[in-house]
């Protein structure tokens, strides 16, 4: 089974959602992701599961999410990935400050 490899996430902040893009090099069909929040940067909640835009077993996998959080405070989020054999890994943990509207992230693997 070949790793799970995220290549890029990005945020972006509006009026009353906060959108997260986010793309695979290769991932198995059964890969789950969920996308988690925190306003403290420690203590995390499940905010809910993606929807692939574009999937495939060998190509780049697009995934989006929207966080319908209307808080313009800083707010942290990373994704949980949990194989098909029930290993957990985290992304790295992306902060968007108040004043940011946008975060594009590079190789997050953790």
């Amino acid at each position: 089974v070949p790793p799970l490899v995220i290549d890029s996430i990005s945020i972006h902040r509006s009026r009353h959602k906060i959108k997260i893009r986010w793309t695979t090099s290769v991932d198995t069909l059964s890969s789950n992701f969920l996308v988690q929040h925190s306003t403290d940067g420690v203590h995390f909640e499940d905010v809910g599961n993606p929807v692939p835009t574009k999937h495939s077993f060998y190509t780049q996998n697009n995934y989006f999410f929207e966080d319908k959080i209307s808080s313009l405070n800083k707010m942290y989020y990373r994704l949980e990935m949990t194989t098909e054999r029930g290993m957990k890994k985290y992304s790295t943990v992306l902060i968007l400050e108040p004043e940011e509207k946008n975060i594009i992230w590079g190789n997050t693997q953790n």
